[in-house]
């Protein structure tokens, strides 16, 4: 857990990583001498990132990218049928 910060990083609480403002998710320590690992949040709840001290923020889920992939098949299925009927 990060200890030596100003920031609150319990699950639940806000944090800044960079220009990001996140919410922590959850932290989960491997012991194997590595720094924890903690799951964030946007705000908005779009996307989902992984963050590793001294390692940087990796992005593991957009959500907006997900909904415009179901928009998109719901769009093709759409004209699908339009064209068959």
């Amino acid at each position: 857990m990060i200890t030596k910060t100003k920031q609150n990083w319990q699950p639940g609480s806000i944090v800044k990583v960079g220009f990001l403002k996140l919410r922590v998710l959850s932290a989960r320590a491997e012991y194997d001498g590595r720094p924890d690992i903690y799951t964030l949040e946007s705000i908005d709840g779009a996307k989902r990132y992984e963050f590793i001290p001294h390692n940087g923020l990796t992005l593991i889920s957009d959500k907006t990218q997900e909904n415009k992939a179901g928009a998109d098949r719901l769009n093709y299925q759409w004209e699908q049928w339009r064209q068959n009927r």
